[in-house]
């Protein structure tokens, strides 16, 4: 609450006052406009939601990451994942994009939060310069034969072990993540 003179207001007149304003501004507001998107992007840090799926598989511990179709990062072997949307928490967006991306929906208890990282791509499919993102990145645990089902914006998927991961060329950001990645000591046990 703010004091203003002998009056006691009730919220910040600069913020919504409940949820349900908040929902509204937030569906007003999805997506920036096309003619100024470039100019935006480049001169801000876009949050994303990102995520890497581990599994015990027919190999043992694995994890999936994705080729990447379209800039940033063509071609290159990389985590899926995407913007947070207005109105959005990082998780809600988190599991939007495991069901676009990858074609299954996580069970959030089974997910976690490894880091968040600023990556800097050096170029944007909608054209301009180079742009940052602030990611927050989850280890997302399915089950062996969880089927994936990736969107036009991912060419292929793979799971790696972390031993395939040792001869692999990943960019810096993923080499970040899969650094986090943490095994499942009662998985390991039981060999899920």
């Amino acid at each position: 609450m703010l004091r203003k003179g002998r009056n006691i207001v009730r919220h910040d007149p600069f913020y919504p006052e409940s949820s349900e304003e908040i929902t509204k501004i937030a569906k007003e507001r999805k997506f920036i406009p096309k003619d100024i998107f470039t100019d935006v992007r480049q001169w801000t840090c876009t949050p994303t939601a990102d995520f890497i799926p581990v599994r015990y598989g027919p190999r043992g511990y694995e994890f999936l990451l994705a080729k990447r179709n379209e800039a940033p990062w063509c071609g290159e072997w990389f985590f899926p994942g995407g913007r947070i949307v207005p109105g959005e928490t990082p998780e809600e967006g988190m599991i939007r994009g495991c069901q676009r991306e990858l074609g299954f929906a996580p069970d959030t208890g089974a997910a976690q939060h490894l880091l968040w990282q600023s990556i800097y791509n050096p170029e944007c499919a909608h054209g301009g310069k180079g742009y940052f993102t602030m990611s927050g990145c989850w280890q997302v645990w399915v089950k062996a034969d969880v089927e994936i089902t990736i969107d036009c914006t991912q060419s292929e998927f793979r799971w790696f072990t972390p031993e395939e991961a040792l001869d692999t060329v990943f960019p810096i950001y993923v080499k970040n993540v899969i650094k986090c990645l943490r095994r499942d000591p009662s998985r390991d046990y039981f060999g899920e």
